[in-house]
């Protein structure tokens, strides 16, 4: 009967087929999330071994009816509860092998299915609680690692090839207790340590267009081909649409007319590289023919001896913007390059990568695809319209392990994001992303599509127009009740500020708000001061005439100076010492304008007892600064660097391996 009823059921590879098309998948194009779940096994399984499972009948009916009540209904119960979250994280295809069931199928037909899936349509393994318990999870994460699919826990945390291995070892020592069977899962660590000796021998040099063919497997790249060293030009990797993957064209003048006519920009940068010495070498941009390219890429593959690459030109000056993701951080600027973060003439955006992601998510109306990639340092752009080989709206440029200690750091402003959106914009978003009060706010912004923060507070409320210019300009530009045009404002139409005929002009609006008035029982202003004193001053009912200097402070009941207080403490973590202009509604506490007053930052809170040096930093003395960091070595004192330096560039990265405290302060 059962062999009747597997030759009557599709083949793995037939149901393949069916199910990829019904989903617009193609081979080679990795775009899907893939959910592994222990069903069957995990801790359950473990303890109700102990507890119950040791004293029944293998096979008895009891035995099967316990098992399903106590391991795996509450498994998949709890995995459909998490794989709903996921769905909120993650955009696009998410891969459940739960909710398939094929009549007629093994257990076989079943792992020859999902294996094909894994390996061919996913960017993405995300795995669930117990997962190293499982024989099927386990070699699901075996060929992740195989094939460079990236790997995270149902926290978003990434899962390293060498954790991933521990965990296994684990769970086997706690299988053994129950005296279960753990022969697959001692091979499935076989298998992953010798993808970890490959790895080990691969880490002397940096091939970086074998990386880039790495991440076009899991990630959203530029397009883009390159060729190696010597006269020949040999091809190596290649992603251009309406190609395959790494296809082989018959010369190096076809593959860049190629990638020329597919190009929107029209464009190609070239990139050079020698994998024993990676970085600094020759970066030529905005070739348009191949002629062009063909003769620059002879001359650092024959008389340089370099590796190139060469990918298309995306416009980074389209509203989006570039930066780095490392170490708990993000960190970028429009009109920019990930290279950006070394730029000392780029004052870029440093933010917690949470609120920081919050905020993308906020303006641009999409999730950037950097979760689960925390663990390495990724250089990346983020773009309003679709781009490159998989057209999606994140691409990652670069991505190197370097794991480190995760830095904290209070955000800063003004740069060249808060110009973008506006002095006022950008304190209000960044408290709303980091989950406070702020009233909900839509932005009309001149470069970007209209977006909306904060918290409503229902359909009967009024509104107020608010503007905000690139920095701070306090009582210049008029603040007015009700709806007004934003555009007719931007455009110097309605709402016309007085003219400025003395000192510098005044800073261009960048936005103008349409927020909801909150009900003002009390508002005002506080800020912290370097004391880590708070002064907080204000008025019964609006704030407005006391902001502009026309209505004296007055005594405030002391449970709203302790709510102001504690709302500005609990901001200082997230933008250092502050001023907050505020409205208190009889129970809430709300931000109507953050402005941060911090210039320190530090990356290392080493304590009191470090004795600091001053380094003044400027363009090309890198070298200096190492130099002084291995001089201060062992020395128990800390470097604070004076300049327009970021903690994400290598100065950052440089006093970490010395193991130096290191503070950075702008001039």
């Amino acid at each position: 009967m059962a062999s009747k009823k597997n030759t009557a059921a599709p083949s793995a590879d037939d149901k393949l087929l069916e199910w990829a098309a019904e989903r617009n998948l193609t081979i080679g194009v990795r775009s899907a999330v893939y959910i592994s779940t222990p069903i069957t096994t995990g801790p359950l399984f473990v303890d109700w071994m102990q507890h119950k499972g040791k004293y029944l009948k293998k096979d008895s009916s009891e035995y099967e009816t316990s098992l399903k009540a106590e391991v795996i209904l509450p498994n998949i119960q709890r995995a459909t509860s998490v794989i709903e979250m996921i769905r909120w994280n993650h955009t696009g295809l998410i891969i459940n092998p739960t909710g398939l069931d094929v009549p007629g199928w093994n257990q076989q037909d079943y792992h020859h299915f999902w294996t094909a899936v894994l390996s061919r349509y996913a960017q993405r393994a995300i795995f669930l609680l117990g997962w190293e318990y499982s024989h099927g999870c386990t070699l699901e994460f075996e060929i992740a690692q195989r094939y460079g699919i990236d790997c995270i826990d149902e926290q978003l945390q990434p899962i390293s090839l060498i954790k991933g291995i521990n965990l296994i070892s684990e769970a086997i020592e706690r299988v053994k207790t129950i005296e279960g069977d753990t022969e697959t899962l001692k091979k499935i660590v076989e298998k992953l340590q010798t993808h970890k000796t490959s790895s080990v021998l691969k880490e002397r040099k940096l091939f970086k267009d074998e990386v880039l063919d790495h991440l076009a497997c899991t990630s959203n790249v530029a397009q883009f081909v390159s060729f190696g060293p010597g006269y020949q030009l040999r091809q190596r990797f290649c992603r251009i649409i309406g190609y395959e993957p790494n296809h082989k064209f018959n010369s190096p003048e076809e593959a860049i007319t190629a990638l020329l006519q597919r190009a929107p920009s029209k464009k190609v940068n070239i990139r050079s590289y020698h994998p024993e010495n990676p970085e600094g070498n020759p970066f030529i941009k905005h070739l348009d023919s191949t002629e062009k390219v063909i003769s620059e890429i002879k001359k650092l593959a024959q008389n340089r001896h370099l590796h190139t690459i060469v990918n298309e030109v995306i416009d980074e000056s389209d509203g989006g913007v570039s930066g780095v993701c490392h170490r708990g951080l993000l960190e970028f600027a429009p009109d920019s390059t990930p290279r950006c973060v070394d730029d000392e003439k780029k004052d870029t955006a440093i933010l917690p990568f949470k609120t920081g992601m919050n905020i993308l998510k906020i303006v641009y109306g999409f999730e950037p695809d950097l979760h689960g990639r925390e663990g390495a340092r990724i250089e990346f752009s983020i773009h309003p319209k679709c781009q490159g080989w998989n057209q999606r709206h994140t691409i990652i440029w670069q991505s190197e392990q370097r794991p480190g200690e995760k830095l904290k750091m209070p955000a800063k402003w003004p740069h060249q994001f808060s110009r973008l959106l506006g002095d006022k914009v950008f304190g209000l978003i960044t408290a709303s992303a980091a989950g406070f009060p702020v009233p909900r706010t839509t932005v009309f912004n001149r470069r970007l599509f209209p977006f909306t923060f904060g918290k409503s507070l229902g359909l009967d409320q009024q509104f107020i127009t608010r503007t905000s210019p690139e920095i701070k300009e306090p009582g210049y530009y008029p603040t007015e009740w009700g709806w007004h045009d934003p555009y007719a404002i931007l455009e110097g139409r309605i709402l016309i500020p007085p003219k400025r005929d003395w000192g510098p002009p005044p800073a261009p609006l960048s936005s103008v708000l349409i927020q909801q008035v909150i009900p003002a029982v009390y508002s005002g202003r506080a800020f912290s001061m370097d004391s880590d004193q708070i002064e907080v001053k204000g008025v019964p009912g609006e704030g407005d005439a006391f902001m502009l200097g026309r209505r004296n402070h007055e005594n405030l009941p002391k449970n709203v100076v302790r709510l102001v207080k504690e709302l500005v403490e609990n901001l200082k973590e997230l933008a250092g010492h502050n001023s907050v202009e505020w409205v208190y509604d009889g129970t809430v506490v709300w931000i109507v304008q953050l402005n941060n007053i911090s210039s320190v930052f530090q990356q290392k809170n080493p304590g009191t007892a470090v004795e600091w040096v001053r380094f003044n930093y400027s363009k090309n003395r890198i070298e200096d600064f190492r130099k002084k960091v291995i001089e201060l070595r062992g020395s128990g004192k800390g470097i604070n660097v004076i300049g327009k330096v970021s903690p994400l560039s290598h100065l950052g990265e440089i006093a970490e391996i010395y193991d130096v405290p290191v503070t950075f302060s702008h001039p």
